[in-house]
């Protein structure tokens, strides 16, 4: 089974691609076979970061039921790095029928790679959480424009409501704790088990397994002070605990920028970058 990893966030341009290309990189380079997706069907990019200009096939091509899931995929120029892309997609994912989507999600999984990384669109739409919430390494990740806050907030807030919702049904969620959803419009998951707990609920085990095991890595992009994403990590743990932790930060570079118009992988290009430290950082501190 291969570990997977996503890539999510509330806003685009907030360097979900440049991280799910460069952390598929370093994990290809120390010997890793590795896959990264692009789910972005709505503006999609990935390939361009790893230098692949005209995909001969993709997501396209399932979705049409032209060929299977692992007969989509493409070898990069990266020894041990592959792609699946959906530059010629013609939907939207979160307008596949939900029966597809889980089609996909089964074939994902079994496909024969150690890391599998899976870039998603911007937004908070429920199949783009399904898909963030299929990984074993799900990444949120942030800016710190203003918007890019208010909307990374809202996208973890819909994460861990739709987590949630995996083990309690809306509807009994509803009346057993609705005191709760009434009186605040951020639905804190510790309030949520300390009531179910007071019910006596038989949710409440379940629950409570679920999130002591579910882990949410922020990852902070084009930030240059590591005091700024300490102090997101330290708001983000106030209404959704210990489940949250900063994986690390990636300062601003223009040599990501210039990697990106040769059409070449950064942490291929530039060995002795200061966000390549950082990066390898994430993958030695959260993913190995």
């Amino acid at each position: 089974m291969p570990k997977i990893i996503s890539a999510g966030g509330g806003k685009g341009g907030i360097g979900k691609s440049f991280f799910s290309a460069n952390i598929g990189g370093l994990l290809s380079m120390i010997g890793k076979k590795t896959l990264v997706i692009d789910l972005d069907t709505g503006g999609p990019n990935l390939h361009t970061f790893l230098g692949v200009s005209n995909p001969s096939k993709g997501l396209w091509n399932y979705f049409n039921q032209e060929l299977s899931l692992e007969e989509c995929i493409i070898e990069t120029n990266y020894k041990r790095l592959s792609l699946l892309n959906s530059k010629n997609c013609s939907k939207d994912i979160g307008n596949q029928p939900y029966s597809l989507r889980n089609i996909l999600y089964k074939d994902i999984k079994r496909l024969q790679y150690d890391y599998i990384i899976i870039d998603l669109g911007a937004g908070i739409n429920k199949a783009s959480i399904d898909f963030f919430l299929l990984a074993d390494l799900p990444f949120a990740l942030f800016t710190s424009d203003p918007l890019s806050l208010e909307n990374s907030f809202k996208f973890v807030h819909k994460v861990f409501l739709q987590k949630i919702a995996e083990i309690v049904p809306p509807k009994k969620l509803n009346s057993q704790c609705s005191a709760i959803l009434k009186s605040n419009s951020t639905i804190r998951p510790g309030d949520i088990l300390e009531r179910l707990q007071e019910l006596d609920s038989p949710y409440y085990p379940e629950l409570k397994k679920t999130m002591e095991n579910f882990k949410l890595y922020l990852t902070a992009c084009k930030v240059d002070n590591s005091d700024t994403a300490k102090n997101i990590e330290s708001f983000y743990k106030k209404f959704f605990g210990d489940n949250i932790s900063l994986a690390g930060i990636i300062p601003y570079s223009l040599n990501i920028e210039k990697s990106v118009y040769k059409r070449k992988l950064y942490v291929a290009e530039y060995k002795k970058d200061k966000a390549l430290k950082n990066l390898m950082n994430i993958v030695k501190k959260v993913i190995l």
